[in-house]
């Protein structure tokens, strides 16, 4: 839960000398985290048709925590996918390349 320790995925990253990206799908809180050695150039979030869903028995509290489930209730577990752009290091010259 992202909103209970916001600077965790910086501090991590920190520690690690990556670059980190993250994509909060649910509720800005829950999701897909990215660690990565390469410059991150671009961010693109992609939500997700469909996700997972499950009957709740009655009087269940919803993850919100002000709900309570009414009978025959579902609840749905939205998807989310992150895709990035690295930098990529120079390739190095290839043997036998003579520049001409």
């Amino acid at each position: 839960d992202m909103s209970k320790r916001p600077e965790a995925l910086g501090l991590i990253s920190n520690r690690l000398g990556m670059h980190a990206e993250f994509f909060g799908h649910v509720r800005g809180r829950y999701g897909n985290a990215l660690l990565s050695r390469l410059p991150i150039v671009s961010v693109t979030h992609h939500h997700l048709r469909g996700g997972t869903e499950w009957a709740l028995p009655a009087g269940t509290v919803k993850f919100n925590g002000d709900v309570v489930a009414k009978e025959g209730e579902t609840h749905r577990i939205a998807r989310g996918m992150m895709s990035v752009e690295v930098l990529l290091p120079p390739s190095p010259p290839t043997s036998g390349a003579t520049g001409e």
